[in-house]
């Protein structure tokens, strides 16, 4: 057994009881743990609260934290369910070599002319039944690849907000339950257009917000723009990024998997071992647990390991629509 499997049957032994308590007591929830539409659905809300919720009480906390916490499970994610066959064993594609190179290179290089390049490649590369949908997806990256190229600050910075929402079409793609998805979808873009409208000014902790910008805007907004208008941004990023990682860990797993019953920590670790191997996985779990306990321990700043994490995972965001092109034009 390895050390992340004993790991997960100790919390299965926490968990399976405190699970049996809680439905005992509510034939509700008993309803929604055998629904696989409504713990879709439940998982949905929560994610939205859960992100509003920590985006506007601590935002440069969860800014921080969250790639920390949270970003290497969500890149491996973003691998096993876009280039991998999940729930089966690693067996990449042909088609799917240029974007493993092309985003390996990309996390020395850090430029977005390559990533929009690793994205026209993956469309070229794709077969297509409907050349003028192709044209149209093919159109769209190119017009990526001219802004990447005349305004590489511009892209970078688009491409940094975008990608937040990538997960969603994606969930939209994998979805058997269509509604809950739309509905998610919906909700999350609504609230966006509300902070962005100025619908929650009275309540925003604008202080922290601020101090934000200037990681998610480019020196010309900052400038620009006003104060309430830079902290509007920063927080629909820092929300965003929560549906964003929800998504990825939690509702699309869910989807995924042929077996849509509940499942405990053991299973996810079983089929995650078989998916992408032991070796590999260690890797991963070493890498996902040194960035927290590194910042926690002192061993380096916070924000340093953060802006190492960006730069070593900056080319997932590619990834993420690069597939996504794919996935339009074919």
């Amino acid at each position: 057994m390895t050390a992340l499997a004993a790991v997960a049957r100790e919390l299965d032994r926490v968990r399976s009881p405190l699970v049996g308590a809680v439905l005992r007591r509510s034939a509700v929830l008993r309803g929604v743990a055998a629904d696989p539409r409504a713990r879709l659905a439940l998982g949905a809300v929560l994610a939205v609260v859960v992100a509003l919720a920590t985006s506007m009480a601590t935002p440069a906390l969860w800014f921080l934290w969250a790639p920390l916490a949270l970003g290497v499970p969500h890149v491996l994610a973003d691998v096993r369910y876009l280039m991998l066959a999940p729930y089966r064993r690693i067996a990449l594609r042909r088609r799917d070599g240029l974007l493993a190179v092309g985003l390996l290179a990309f996390a020395v290089i850090e430029a977005p002319q390559l990533g929009a390049a690793v994205v026209i490649g993956a469309i070229v590369m794709t077969p297509a039944a409907d050349a003028r949908r192709r044209s149209a997806v093919l159109a769209a990256a190119i017009a990526l690849a001219y802004v990447a190229w005349s305004s590489p600050v511009i892209a970078s910075y688009a491409v940094m907000h975008a990608h937040n929402v990538v997960a969603l079409a994606v969930l939209l793609a994998l979805a058997s339950h269509r509604r809950v998805a739309w509905v998610l979808t919906a909700a999350a873009l609504a609230i966006t257009a509300v902070v962005l409208l100025g619908g929650l000014d009275a309540v925003l902790p604008m202080r922290a917000l601020d101090e934000l910008a200037g990681y998610v805007l480019p020196d010309a907004a900052l400038e620009g723009w006003s104060t309430a208008a830079c902290a509007r941004v920063a927080l629909t990023f820092v929300f965003l990024q929560g549906v964003h990682y929800a998504v990825w860990l939690r509702l699309i797993p869910a989807i995924a998997r042929p077996h849509h019953g509940m499942r405990g920590f053991g299973a996810s670790v079983r089929a995650l071992e078989r998916d992408c191997t032991v070796p590999i996985i260690a890797i991963v779990a070493a890498a996902a647990f040194a960035l927290p306990a590194m910042a926690i321990l002192g061993a380096s700043d916070p924000a340093t390991l953060r802006a190492l994490y960006v730069r070593l995972a900056g080319g997932h965001a590619y990834l993420e629509l690069a597939v996504l092109a794919r996935w339009l034009s074919s």
